[in-house]
């Protein structure tokens, strides 16, 4: 049991490593997009605005 979990323990930091890294471009990947929704929005929310000024 200790053997495996010494021997799991030299493996698992690379792992767990590419993992968190799996992780971050998840994330960062998710914030853009929130980011872009925000602003795609917001230049929907202007357009509408000129729309509405101009009619």
């Amino acid at each position: 049991m200790h053997v495996n979990y010494l021997q799991d323990k030299a493996i698992f930091p690379s792992l767990a490593q590419e993992n968190s890294e799996q992780v971050r471009r998840v994330v960062y990947k998710w914030k853009d997009n929130q980011q872009d929704l925000t602003a795609r929005n917001f230049r929907i929310q202007v357009l509408h605005h000129q729309q509405l000024m101009e009619s």
